[in-house]
């Protein structure tokens, strides 16, 4: 997708890929949203659990996390 100002302002584009002296939109995909959303709320629930006790640290919480999401098929190949 070209990047000019139509396109800037609907999408807001703030990737631009140079492909030659022309600079193309990176739009993410509905399945990396998804994917993002998903380990946010593994995040937040985690982190409720870090402070009962489960996880020793944040670090750990938020690792967990990814590690929980990765097991989605449609989410492996973001986190890898």
């Amino acid at each position: 997708m070209k990047c000019d100002a139509i396109t800037l302002k609907k999408e807001r584009c703030r990737n631009e890929i140079p492909y030659g002296n022309k600079k193309y939109c990176h739009v993410h995909s509905k399945a990396k949203k998804k994917c993002q959303e998903e380990v946010s709320k593994k995040i937040k629930e985690n982190m409720k659990e870090l402070k009962k006790g489960v996880w020793k640290s944040k670090e750990q919480a938020i690792a967990v996390s990814i590690s929980q999401v990765k097991k989605n098929k449609n989410c492996k190949q973001f986190y890898r």
